[in-house]
């Protein structure tokens, strides 16, 4: 079903709009649009205010000073720390039928890369056993942190957001950890019925088998064939056409 759009409007500055335009003219993002990147800027602040991602102090485009020429933009050398495909040949179990919500997903530009990220940690922890789902749930967001502190290192260099909905913010440390568990992963509810809602589940990526009220965790038969299909992806863009194709 496709989702009703309505359009609104919204004064900016003479120099904000300049800045935007200067932002997609240099292929920032990959944004191709004024509304490509004000609506990605606009779903931003929103998760920030529901969630507690802090932005930092004095952070706005009047105090950030000039965009940058090209030729002062660095240039990723290595981004292949970010390729997926840890696992040759990635586990599957046997699942149980789980109710499973529907509910928006953030797709877009770089917001699928952090569930496909968490996708292959799940393959990798799983070789040969079953998962708990909340021990997969720590170890996961803990690799995250590291994940994302590498990622910031490399995104002042070249102004391409790649950390997008990791966990960032140790002062708001578990409402990061939280936002970037339910925009990446999802959220289960044990019950008379088992409730799961996020993208591992709408996507059907991986599947949970309960037992005394444990939920163990592991890769779909579906989930296996998307991260062997994308095996080589990263962050390095523009994606190769097949991995494009594979994904959609």
């Amino acid at each position: 079903m496709q989702q009703v759009r309505r359009v609104i409007r919204v004064p900016l500055e003479f120099e904000t709009i300049e800045a935007l335009d200067e932002l997609i003219r240099r292929g920032v993002g990959a944004y191709r649009s004024r509304e490509e990147l004000v609506r990605d800027a606009v779903i931003d602040k929103i998760l920030e205010l529901q969630y507690g991602i802090a932005q930092p102090p004095g952070q706005s485009v009047e105090t950030l000073g000039p965009v940058p020429q090209a030729s002062q933009i660095s240039v990723f050398k290595d981004l292949s720390f970010t390729e997926l495909g840890t696992v040759d040949h990635p586990a599957t179990f046997e699942h149980d039928p789980i109710e499973v919500d529907a509910g928006l997903l953030y797709g877009l530009h770089n917001r699928d890369y952090p569930t496909l990220w968490a996708l292959d940690r799940l393959a990798f922890y799983s070789q040969g056993k079953r998962v708990e789902y909340e021990d997969f749930i720590v170890d996961l967001s803990a690799d995250a942190w590291t994940f994302a502190r590498e990622l910031e290192g490399l995104k002042s260099e070249s102004g391409l957001k790649l950390d997008a909905l990791y966990p960032k913010n140790p002062a708001k440390a578990k409402s990061a950890e939280s936002v970037f568990r339910g925009h990446a992963v999802g959220e289960v509810r044990l019950g008379l019925t088992t409730t799961a809602s996020g993208p591992f589940f709408q996507w059907g990526v991986a599947g949970l088998s309960i037992s005394d009220n444990t939920a163990h965790i592991g890769l779909t038969e579906r989930g296996a064939g998307l991260l062997t299909s994308l095996r080589g992806l990263s962050l390095e863009l523009p994606h190769e056409e097949s991995f494009a194709r594979t994904f959609l």
